[in-house]
């Protein structure tokens, strides 16, 4: 019978992927790959000033619906202005693969 021999190295490849999600208190940037999710500091993406503004702006506005009396009734007043949040979101995700091309990101639509 032959014996199979181990594999003395590893032969594959990370993926890390991005994904746009707001979260309150932190980046809505994540890092993602076979490890827990990293969150990421808007500071620290390759982007242009503009684009890494457009971001910190888009997150400042979810970070203004925190309730902190109430963190359960957090989120947006009305559908309307929750579902223009959301379409900037998109638009940021698109804004990203511009400057990035070939980086896997991807948009975490929310509750809101």
């Amino acid at each position: 019978m032959d014996s199979l021999s181990e594999p003395t190295q590893w032969d594959y490849e990370v993926t890390v992927r991005y994904k746009l999600m707001p979260e309150y208190g932190c980046s809505p940037v994540w890092k993602l790959s076979d490890g827990p999710a990293e969150n990421v500091p808007i500071s620290e993406l390759p982007l242009s000033t503009n684009l890494r503004e457009s971001i910190k702006q888009w997150d400042d506005i979810f970070q203004a619906t925190f309730k902190s009396n109430n963190p359960a009734d957090s989120g947006f007043g009305d559908l309307k202005a929750g579902g223009e949040f959301l379409g900037v979101g998109e638009s940021l995700v698109e804004e990203i693969r511009r400057e990035l091309p070939g980086v896997d990101i991807e948009y975490c639509r929310i509750d809101v």
